[in-house]
């Protein structure tokens, strides 16, 4: 009989073991993989983009509705707790300008390696390839059967199998579908942090631009940011797109058909930016029409404005009709493509959805409906933008969760 077993060595079930191992349980951590943390070892590009800089209550208003949940796990590993474990196993952190923090002298993998390391430290049984496939309460504990092996006996469960996305990492629905069998809801899952597909913008790909992106469904915003855009050959992509590509996501999810509007200009709308042009006409009117919009936009995405408004790009821009003007203003500062698909499960970073957080206890992280059975990490209902949010979510849940496991057995 073990008291916790922790199902999924992802960073959130990394944390959870080390929290709980910490405490004085006998823990088993299982992966079905055939060695833990995959896709801790793809994130920040490689880097480990571990958390952000923002002060606590920061951070969690970027998490939106879950914030409040959120809360009791963000105050029980805040990232100055956070900042002192990992130094305690030997990795240093260090901030860039734009308030992102990874390791200063190590990757994503060996981020990976050295956490593996530190729960095997405190006395983890960490079994790998070990894919479970059904949780049954017994009693006071819990019998979790596996594929290829016998089953195992805990006190405490803590699920922390992740998402969907990446799934050659081994996030496959595994924890879904285990969470919905023991009665919990589950929010409706879509691709969160991905690029999204919009016909008609191969000509400008490659370029990048800051613009002010909105994501519009039924005739309303959904949600608006400003940052940097890039345009794919399938569509846009970028940080600022991928912040707001839930919303546009989710809404096709759902049937709707969804749009993003760029704003090229930030800052200025359609008739400020006429305004500009008009200046521009008066002190170069021989310079083309496709010259100017180069002043502003990398040449490929200054010829795809041009074309987008059926303009001629090397019309000298004083021969440029008022209607033509306003239309290319318009473009400019409201440039609007339709949202047909997402580059999928295979390339989105984060699930939305999951867990309903009505099923489980905040301040425990403990179901609602199975006492002893706990959630961390993306298998629950809450995602952030990109820059480190996430991950700090995985790790605090991982480490709230493992710590409330931990109270139960000692209770």
């Amino acid at each position: 009989m073990h008291h916790v077993t922790v199902i999924g060595a992802g960073p959130a079930g990394l944390m959870a073991a080390v929290a709980a191992a910490q405490r004085g349980c006998q823990v088993v951590l299982l992966e079905s993989m055939d060695r833990p943390g995959r896709k801790l070892a793809l994130t920040g590009h490689g880097r480990g983009n571990v958390s952000h800089q923002m002060e606590t209550e920061a951070m969690l208003a970027a998490f939106g509705p879950a914030a409040a949940f959120l809360k009791p796990a963000f105050y029980s590993l805040p990232l100055a707790r956070l900042t002192a474990f990992l130094e305690t196993v030997g990795i240093r952190l260090t901030a860039e300008a734009d308030g992102r923090i990874f390791p200063a002298s190590v990757g994503a993998r060996e981020l990976a390696q050295i956490l593996t390391a530190a729960a095997c430290a405190h006395g983890v049984e960490l079994r790998c390839q070990a894919r479970v496939t059904e949780l049954c309460p017994e009693g006071d504990h819990w019998r979790i059967r596996c594929i290829h092996s016998d089953p195992i006996a805990s006190r405490a469960v803590v699920l922390t199998t992740g998402g969907m996305s990446y799934p050659a990492t081994g996030s496959r629905g595994d924890g879904f579908r285990l969470a919905e069998a023991l009665g919990h809801r589950i929010e409706p899952l879509h691709p969160g942090l991905v690029g999204l597909h919009c016909p008609g913008t191969q000509p400008a790909q490659a370029s990048s631009a800051l613009a002010e992106v909105t994501v519009l469904a039924a005739g309303r915003s959904l949600a608006h940011t400003t940052g940097p855009v890039l345009f794919t050959h399938s569509g846009v992509s970028g940080p600022a797109v991928l912040d707001m590509s839930r919303h546009a996501t989710k809404a096709l999810g759902a049937g709707a058909s969804p749009a993003i509007r760029l704003n090229l200009a930030p800052g200025m709308d359609a008739a400020a930016m006429d305004r500009r042009l008009q200046e521009a006409i008066q002190r170069s009117p021989r310079r083309s029409l496709v010259r100017l919009l180069e002043t502003w936009a990398p040449p490929k995405l200054a010829r795809f404005i041009v074309r987008w408004c059926s303009l001629d790009a090397e019309t000298p821009i004083a021969h440029l009709p008022a209607s033509a003007r306003r239309s290319l203003s318009q473009a400019i500062t409201g440039l609007t493509l339709p949202v047909t698909g997402h580059d999928g499960w295979k390339r989105a970073m984060i699930t939305c959805g999951g867990v309903a957080r009505s099923d489980v206890i905040a301040r425990t992280l403990m179901s609602r409906h199975t006492p002893g059975l706990f959630f961390a990490g993306e298998i629950l209902d809450m995602d952030g933008p990109s820059g480190g949010f996430n991950l700090h979510a995985a790790f605090a849940t991982g480490w709230h969760a493992g710590l409330s496991a931990a109270a139960m057995i000692r209770s």
